[in-house]
């Protein structure tokens, strides 16, 4: 047998067994990946669509208006082409609505209960559960999101090596408020159907694999030496760092792809490699940005006779767009600010720099007004339009306390007489949005008790997020003011507040910078 014939043969029956033991990895692998997300896609889909279907059984059943009824079930249930159907009963085990026989119709006869225990069982439960091919029944208890364990009807949790088989499963049992469950019946209809597709799209490559393997081989044998022989002389020069290199074979075959791969690979590694570099640099530009906005707040905060301060900035990237300070006046009256720039990034770093310092210069007007006026003017000259900020200022003189807004977050105040907390009134409008601001801001006083709190933040409190649905809000904050606001020192109060924070986001993103001002009446 000569050479060629050899090598071709030798070719396609590797190439045979190889695509037919990767082909029937790929299907056994697809059936799994398949058979975990119709487990995973039912049991999500029960959690988000239970109460909507309880909510609607609610609504028109009793009233027998079932054409909307199956309308609304039917527009949620197209949702997921796995659930074959679905069932609702009562925590006392009364069946609601049956669709395995109320497709068309309502039922209208007696009373129906649930005559099977097992089932009983699963509908009392507060938990998920689900039930396999095997009749196996366990339970799934939720300890966050995302996260469950398996269970069995007692709560007990089932060893890893005992862990019933998910890869076939009759239904799942979502409950509702306790009150009621819904039963999700599965269908794996749909799986059979791909994993018969991807079996005949496999099948067929294999066939043009096979085929072009033969061709291949018969001429490889005699033409892919010496190009592969240049050609790894060309990659041994890239290897050793020479990315200008490049390969002059010129064939239309594999081997001439292969040639303008591996020019590609080099152009791409050049590119790569300065792309590196100036990533670095940007790297390196952005931590010194961060480090310049970081050396605008103040290091220290100063010592206010009749006031005890404490103040954080918690920034969400690099360079944040929130800024703070506390500063005094030539006649020692004390001024506190909070802003908050629209955005992240260096263009917001920069003008909360220059609002930093265009506050610092201009403290000496008095009058509130007059420097948000001035201030306005100065961003208005020096920023593009596209960026916004809005402040808080406050002026202690004495025991007179003095604030005005620019669109900021509004001044949360608690009484230490009463131990009750409330929203003082915001107003204004975010400042380097308009030119005429004249009558846009006034300023506003607070009167202050020995021992009252006030707390100046950016929405970045409020709006800290623990998941992708709820946030911190203003509700919770105003109630752990309420209950840490008798703490002795402005500092201890700041701390459990944001410590509040932190816990509430857990390990979820940060998605905006955090910036709390703590005042405290002495």
């Amino acid at each position: 047998m000569k050479l060629k014939s050899k090598f071709s043969f030798l070719i396609s029956l590797l190439i045979i067994l190889v695509i037919g033991a990767t082909a029937a990895f790929l299907v056994q692998q697809e059936k799994t990946e398949l058979e975990h997300d119709i487990y995973l896609n039912t049991r999500s889909f029960g959690e988000l669509t239970a109460e909507d279907i309880v909510g609607i059984s609610s609504l028109y059943l009793p009233e027998e208006n079932f054409i909307p009824f199956k309308r609304d079930l039917t527009e949620i249930l197209k949702k997921n082409a796995d659930v074959s159907g679905i069932s609702i009963y009562s925590f006392a085990g009364q069946v609601v609505y049956d669709q395995s026989v109320e497709a068309n119709e309502q039922y209208s006869g007696p009373e129906r209960t649930l005559d099977d225990d097992s089932k009983l069982t699963r509908v009392k439960s507060s938990n998920i559960s689900l039930i396999n091919d095997l009749n196996e029944i366990f339970y799934l208890e939720k300890k966050e999101a995302g996260v469950y364990s398996l269970t069995d009807e007692n709560g007990k949790t089932i060893p890893a090596e005992l862990t019933p088989d998910l890869s076939s499963l009759k239904n799942i049992i979502v409950p509702v408020n306790n009150e009621f469950a819904v039963e999700y019946r599965i269908t794996y209809q749909n799986l059979t159907e791909r994993l018969i597709a991807r079996a005949q799209n496999i099948a067929m490559i294999a066939a043009v694999g096979v085929l072009i393997s033969v061709i291949f081989a018969l001429i490889l044998a005699s033409i892919v030496t010496t190009p592969i022989s240049k050609l790894s002389g060309t990659v041994a020069e890239i290897a050793k760092g020479d990315f200008k290199k490049r390969s002059k074979v010129k064939s239309k075959d594999e081997v001439g792809d292969l040639a303008d791969s591996v020019n590609r690979m080099a152009r791409d590694l050049e590119k790569a490699t300065e792309a590196k570099i100036y990533q670095e640099r940007v790297k390196k530009e952005l931590e010194i940005a961060g480090e310049i906005q970081k050396n605008i707040l103040p290091d220290k905060l100063l010592e206010i006779s009749g006031i005890d301060v404490a103040a954080e900035l918690i920034p969400a990237t690099e360079v944040g767009g929130d800024v703070y300070d506390v500063m005094q006046d030539a006649k020692g009256d004390s001024y506190f600010y909070v802003g908050d720039v629209t955005g992240h990034g260096v263009p917001a770093g920069l003008l909360s720099a220059l609002t930093n310092a265009v506050l610092t210069s201009t403290i000496d007007k008095g009058k509130l007004e007059e420097i948000m006026y001035n201030l306005n003017r100065v961003l208005r000259m020096k920023t593009p339009g596209n960026l916004f900020l809005t402040l808080l200022l406050m002026k202690f003189s004495k025991t007179a306390l003095e604030y005005i807004s620019a669109g900021h977050e509004q001044v949360i105040h608690f009484s230490a007489k009463d131990k009750k907390v409330s929203l003082e009134e915001a107003g204004g409008i975010a400042l380097a949005m308009v030119d005429d601001v004249k009558g846009k801001f006034v300023s506003k006083k607070l009167k202050l008790a020995k021992g009252d709190v006030v707390l100046m933040y950016t929405d970045g409190i409020p709006e800290a997020w623990k998941n992708s649905k709820e946030q911190y809000g203003m509700d919770k904050l105003k109630a752990t003011l309420e209950k840490v606001g008798h703490l002795k020192s402005a500092n201890e109060i700041k701390t459990a507040i944001l410590d509040d924070v932190k816990s509430f986001m857990g390990k979820y993103e940060q998605k905006d910078d955090i910036t709390l001002i703590v005042l405290k009446k002495s």
